[in-house]
């Protein structure tokens, strides 16, 4: 399968694995049509290119004269910059427009593929027999079962026969996740038609009063894999590119004793909170994103000031810089008081002082822009805050080092941000990722999370119950 009509497309056709990802895509939803819901889910790393392998599928569904209009949904980025993009870049002939800010009453008519955003699809969920095929982009926007997104994607998909699910990340926090994922697959056939039948045939109760108080019990994973292996293909990066290594440098830096002191103060704020048994709570989360500022160097006070707690992870982080002498360096960031400290930089040492920023908010346009000049090695430094790089963007032109002022505690979100460099299409023998990480504070209970300890919430909080204690 060539994989578009343009002459970059003929030079480039569909890798091997791209090709066999189409081909069972196309046997589930076109090929055996003995149930009403046809549905594949397509779990591909990020930079394996599920958006060219999937034009392919609907194009070839659209020449056949099998399908007459699809629905895309996804994150807005993806929706303006990405999607569009990859139409012209490989010349797929399907007319297309964007749905997002328009009405139901404006729609073009003849438009062959229709982009949406998931946080407005509720303007749609009325709209009967419009599309013979919806394909959801990072479908785990979909992975708690009761979010008005959630609900309205199975109202839309009603009379939707044909489905498509995309993500690299299906359950990165809880196996869990996969029942709304799978519901919109198969409409309930591996899992259960019901969020209580799911339930009591895999899960245990986890003790925490939202959706994941729910985990998949360690007998039943096997078998809840098992129910769901032929409706999934998962592809991971490694196995089937020829990538570079990915070096994981943890930059450990060690607090003075005066500002361990007022960390543990800190500690001991949370440690109370956390004893009433909900970190939901507004006082007990604040008490944990203090700690997670102090050990980034800046807190916040109860009226919102910015007071500094200590200089050693940004003075880390121009070290960082120095070493790379000159090498692109893309860094994130959480708190926005990390990006001040960052520009600020120290003294007259101010190396990110003009680094273009990526942030939540900004006009689809604006990231291009930023990015076009990027990978055309325009900038030694871009500054990105972590869920500003979840999806679609495309950051590998010009860079081998990832920066992690922090880290997160969310594993989805560390993965779709280290995976906007190490993907298809980074040059060079390694991708090095340096996490910058204060002993002693909650940096170490996340960066565990992170490698694979605490999956749960139960057991995360339980680390920090016994850090908060120390």
């Amino acid at each position: 399968m060539i994989g578009g009509y343009s002459p970059e497309a003929h030079d480039k056709p569909l890798h091997g694995y791209q090709t066999r990802v189409a081909n069972w895509v196309l046997d589930r939803i076109f090929v055996n049509q003995k149930n009403k819901i046809r549905g594949a889910g397509v779990f591909l790393d990020p930079g394996l290119g599920k958006t060219r392998t999937t034009l392919s599928i609907l194009d070839f569904l659209f020449q056949l004269g099998a399908i007459r209009k699809a629905l895309i949904v996804g994150p807005l980025r993806p929706v303006y910059s990405v999607w569009p993009v990859e139409l012209k870049r490989w010349g797929f002939p399907q007319t297309y427009q964007i749905l997002h800010g328009k009405t139901p009453s404006n729609l073009k008519a003849d438009a062959q593929i229709e982009l949406m955003n998931f946080d407005s699809l509720h303007k749609l969920t009325h709209i009967e027999d419009r599309w013979d095929v919806i394909v959801l982009d990072e479908s785990t926007q979909i992975k708690n079962w009761g979010t008005n997104r959630t609900k309205n994607v199975k109202k839309l998909a009603k009379s939707i026969p044909g489905r498509i699910l995309l993500t690299g990340t299906p359950a990165s926090n809880s196996l869990v996740d996969l029942f709304p994922q799978l519901y919109v697959i198969d409409g309930g056939e591996a899992l259960g038609k019901t969020v209580g039948g799911f339930r009591r045939t895999f899960c245990r109760p986890s003790g925490q009063q939202q959706w994941n108080k729910w985990i998949v019990r360690k007998d039943d994973q096997e078998r809840l894999q098992a129910a769901i292996k032929d409706k999934v293909i998962r592809l991971q990066a490694e196995d089937y590119l020829d990538m570079p290594d990915l070096i994981k440098n943890d930059v450990w830096i060690d607090l003075d004793v005066k500002h361990l002191a007022q960390y543990r103060k800190l500690k001991r704020e949370l440690f109370a909170q956390l004893e009433t048994g909900d970190i939901s709570i507004a006082s007990a989360a604040a008490a944990y994103g203090k700690c997670r500022q102090f050990a980034n160097g800046h807190v916040y006070d109860n009226e919102k000031a910015v007071h500094i707690a200590h200089k050693e992870k940004i003075r880390a982080l121009m070290e960082v810089h120095e070493e790379l002498a000159g090498k692109p360096l893309l860094v994130f960031y959480h708190f926005k008081h990390d990006l001040a400290q960052i520009q600020k930089g120290i003294g007259s040492e101010k190396p990110f002082r003009n680094s273009p920023v990526i942030q939540g908010g900004m006009k689809p346009e604006e990231v291009e822009n930023i990015l076009a000049k990027w990978n055309d090695g325009k900038y030694h430094a871009i500054l990105c805050q972590w869920q500003a790089a979840s999806h679609g963007l495309n950051m590998q032109g010009a860079c081998n080092d990832v920066a992690c002022f922090g880290v997160v505690d969310s594993l989805e979100t560390y993965e779709q941000a280290y995976r906007r460099v190490y993907r298809q299409g980074v040059t060079g023998g390694q991708v090095r990722v340096h996490r910058l990480l204060c002993r002693q504070t909650v940096d170490e209970i996340m960066l565990e999370r992170l490698n694979g300890r605490h999956q749960t919430n139960t057991e995360f909080l339980g680390a920090l119950k016994k850090h908060a204690k120390t």
